[in-house]
């Protein structure tokens, strides 16, 4: 009877998490109108500075977790991604037929 009662004030679990999905919908609908004038040049660029900040942010989160290293794999052709580790500190330790396993030592 209470959980009956509950539910019919606060919806079930699953109206929680439709409500909870639709503020993330809406906040993401809500910047189609910044993307969808650039040209494919400016998402490119923006594309690019957005894996930038996402290396940083990575990397910041592991140093203040106290992390020694963070290891990662990545495709043997994908060249940008290879790049970009790489500018950030990262080392290759390791490779097998399709992946490069690179390692950035945050230690001083």
């Amino acid at each position: 009877m209470i959980s009956g009662l509950l539910k019919k004030v606060f919806g079930s679990r699953n109206d929680r998490l439709i409500r909870q999905y639709s503020q993330v919908v809406r906040q993401i609908n809500a910047l189609e109108a910044s993307v969808s004038g650039l040209t494919d040049a400016e998402l490119a660029a923006r594309t690019a500075a957005f894996r930038e900040r996402l290396a940083q942010a990575l990397l910041r989160r592991a140093r203040e977790e106290g992390y020694a290293a963070v290891s990662l794999a990545v495709d043997k052709t994908n060249t940008r991604e290879i790049e970009l580790y790489a500018r950030h500190g990262f080392e290759r330790v390791g490779e097998s037929d399709d992946t490069l396993t690179m390692r950035a030592r945050l230690t001083t």
